[in-house]
């Protein structure tokens, strides 16, 4: 968290088009590597050839979608017109993220909460699930091999409620991007409405 932290003021101030530009590396190599990414996917949580394959597909689609998004975005927008005021809608970068992801769409699923945070100037920490730990570090790596900046993607593995638990608790989560079960997330949403002393 701490490297989060520090890694979030000079990444939340980095152009949006080198943002989106490290999201449109990261698609063309992971589908480069395709072949051993897929691999991976069968080896870690069983997936047939052909849906290991898919599923980089996807995250190579999802990576070039969030970039493009951002380009789009990256500019106020009016409101509704108010005689005698201005008022415009800006999109800011919110902080360090938790992102928790499940292990049957490691790659995609995981890519998506991530690279729809990082492309938006937030750092984030991941937890995988254990079963698919392997691939979001290939993932992880990738991404800091494109010239991710050192704190802006974190790892972070282990014991899914204790290391959850301490993501969602912590002062400097703003924010937390989660797949999984229902009683995971309720478990996530009660822990994460609570005032931790830090905070605020």
């Amino acid at each position: 968290m701490a490297a989060a932290g520090e890694a979030f003021a000079d990444w939340s101030q980095t152009h949006a088009e080198e943002r989106a530009a490290l999201l449109f590396d990261v698609a063309d190599r992971i589908v480069e590597r395709r072949r051993d990414f897929a691999a991976l996917l069968t080896l870690e949580v069983g997936k047939i050839r052909e849906e290991a394959d898919g599923e980089i597909a996807e995250v190579a689609d999802v990576l070039r979608w969030y970039a493009q998004q951002m380009l789009d975005l990256d500019r106020p927008r009016p409101l509704l017109p108010v005689d005698g005021e201005q008022t415009s809608l800006v999109y800011v970068p919110l902080g360090v993220g938790a992102i928790v992801s499940p292990w049957n769409f490691p790659l995609s699923l995981t890519t998506g909460m991530m690279s729809a945070a990082l492309v938006a100037g937030n750092t984030v920490v991941v937890k995988p699930a254990s079963a698919s730990a392997t691939s979001a570090a290939w993932l992880v790596d990738l991404f800091r091999e494109c010239g991710a900046p050192a704190g802006v993607i974190n790892l972070l593995t282990g014991s899914g409620g204790l290391i959850g638990d301490a993501l969602v608790d912590h002062p400097q989560t703003r924010f937390v991007a989660f797949t999984g079960s229902k009683d995971v997330g309720v478990r996530i949403n009660e822990r994460a409405a609570r005032l931790q002393p830090g905070q605020i």
